[in-house]
């Protein structure tokens, strides 16, 4: 069982003065903690925010550069594709993770043979489903 006799605590902010978190200090070695060492806490409390601030925005950009990759190496897919299965796979495989998503879907429509259909990918197992959805007239 811990004890305490002495404690501290102060508010972590961003910097937009928004409370983030905490940092306290317990039991003080030798004495009380005094309004001295509260503002030496305080002040600490300050570059701790900083430091945690600068750590949330880089791994969002660290997010958003891992999107913007993605979506160059979907944009040099499309590029170089020439067979419509390998081509709806980096779509959807692409897209899927430039957004962050197990799966996406690629939607067709075939005058052909005047059908909508899905071209589904799964990125986890690597597998594009082709599913006619249902015939069109007139639909444009």
């Amino acid at each position: 069982m811990h004890t305490v006799t002495s404690l501290l605590c102060v508010p972590v902010k961003n910097n937009d003065e928004r409370v983030i978190g905490a940092i306290e200090a317990v039991n003080k070695v030798d004495s009380l903690f005094l309004p001295k060492d509260e503002e030496l806490l305080t002040k600490l409390s300050v570059f701790i925010g900083n430091a945690l601030t600068n750590l949330i925005k880089y791994r969002s950009t660290e997010t958003a550069r891992n999107g913007l990759l993605s979506l160059i190496e979907l944009i040099r897919s499309l590029q170089h594709d020439t067979n419509s299965h390998t081509l709806a796979s980096s779509i959807t495989s692409g897209v899927s993770k430039a957004v962050g998503a197990d799966k996406a879907s690629l939607f067709l429509f075939e005058d052909t043979q005047r059908a909508l259909f899905a071209m589904q990918g799964d990125v986890r197992n690597d597998i594009i489903m082709r599913t006619r959805m249902m015939m069109y007239y007139n639909l444009y």
